[in-house]
């Protein structure tokens, strides 16, 4: 299994032209670059990749993200988002 470094969050009628994204594992803040901020078709959607990652091996054991973006506009009023997503091998 592997997974690809680049992640995404989408949501309609967002604005992300200066939103930010930190990510964190175990605690521990993860570099990413932000790769795309497209809108007009779909849901608008920001997308970055992790740094030093082309790919990602399969876990040995569940690793849990932890997601923040931050200073989203959406229907004039600025929005935080804060999520998990937990990272699996699906063949154990």
């Amino acid at each position: 299994m592997n997974a690809y470094k680049r992640w995404s969050f989408s949501l309609p009628n967002a604005n992300f032209a200066n939103a930010v994204v930190t990510m964190q594992k175990s605690g521990q803040s993860q570099a990413l670059t932000i790769v795309s901020r497209s809108s007009g078709s779909g849901d608008n959607t920001i997308a970055w990749d992790v740094t030093g990652y082309s790919s990602w091996p399969a876990p040995a054991t569940d690793i849990t993200y932890t997601v923040n973006v931050s200073n989203v506009v959406q229907n004039g009023q600025t929005r935080s988002f804060s999520y998990q997503v937990t990272v699996i091998d699906p063949s154990r």
